[in-house]
């Protein structure tokens, strides 16, 4: 199974949800990661105008990321209860419309670094919203970031010791540089559960620019992922602010989908 790489719709913010999707799809990539920007986006009816805009533009919703990601530490990670009842009723219904779209994974980035709550407990609470993506037809993927605990590769690894196949992953190389460790490093303890990979460049001046202004050897990238069994999807992923003109991108996009082929051919 080879990868395909594609490019999320967080590389046009702010524009709309649904003009990022065709810009995405105008890059000629295969496949896309959606990010939902506004609880009035999360209804059914925004869902199908997505669904119905990606059959027409050819390209696959493969997973969905919430704009609620920074209110995860105190939806599901303090010590209110009703807070946390309403927070999974939430999330419920954004599984729910992320399978109606076709989507098969959810990306969480969980508690805050400096959450008090033991592990085991966060390893809990994480099962409790796996297991409700579960039952709505999608798989909650826990993704490493750098204000998070999942900055940490021992609490990646220690998350795969206590939840086995169930701790399944998001591996961000922007976020693994800023979390002060290497990429490898945080590849190596997602393991076998590594699902999903959001992937930019780095320079020496940023850790966030197009691939092909930096520094990372796309194609040794490549080889590692391939080199490990890897089989998912790797969305190219930076900020607005990382180009110009979005044909910059789209070259930047080709130019990787060209290298990462190149790695991938060694195996």
């Amino acid at each position: 199974m080879k990868m395909h790489i594609g490019v999320s719709t967080a590389c046009f913010y702010p524009a709309p949800t649904e003009e990022a999707l065709l810009l995405a799809a105008h890059s000629g990539a295969p496949c896309t990661e959606i990010f939902i920007n506004a609880d009035s986006e999360f209804r059914p009816g925004f869902f199908d105008r997505l669904a119905a805009s990606a059959r027409e533009s050819g390209i696959e919703v493969v997973s969905i990321h919430p704009f609620t990601s920074g209110m995860e530490p105190i939806l599901f990670f303090s010590d209110y209860p009703r807070r946390m009842q309403d927070g999974l009723e939430m999330y419920r219904r954004f599984f729910g419309l992320a399978a109606r779209i076709g989507a098969r994974y959810f990306v969480l980035h969980g508690a805050r670094a400096e959450s008090a709550l033991p592990d085991e407990e966060l390893f809990e609470r994480f099962m409790m919203l796996r297991r409700l993506a579960a039952g709505e037809g999608v798989r909650l993927l826990q993704e490493n970031v750098a204000r998070c605990k999942s900055r940490s590769p021992d609490f990646i690894q220690k998350m795969r010791d206590c939840l086995g196949g169930e701790a399944e992953f998001v591996l961000d190389t922007k976020q693994a540089l800023r979390s002060g460790v290497s990429i490898e490093e945080m590849r190596r303890a997602m393991g076998e559960g590594l699902r999903h990979v959001h992937i930019s460049d780095c320079s020496a001046q940023k850790d966030c620019v197009l691939p092909g202004r930096g520094q990372l050897d796309i194609a040794g990238f490549s080889r590692l992922l391939s080199g490990s069994g890897y089989q998912g999807d790797v969305m190219l992923e930076v900020y607005r602010d990382s180009y110009d003109e979005v044909q910059e991108l789209f070259s930047s996009y080709r130019y990787l989908a060209g290298q990462m082929r190149q790695g991938e051919e060694v195996f």
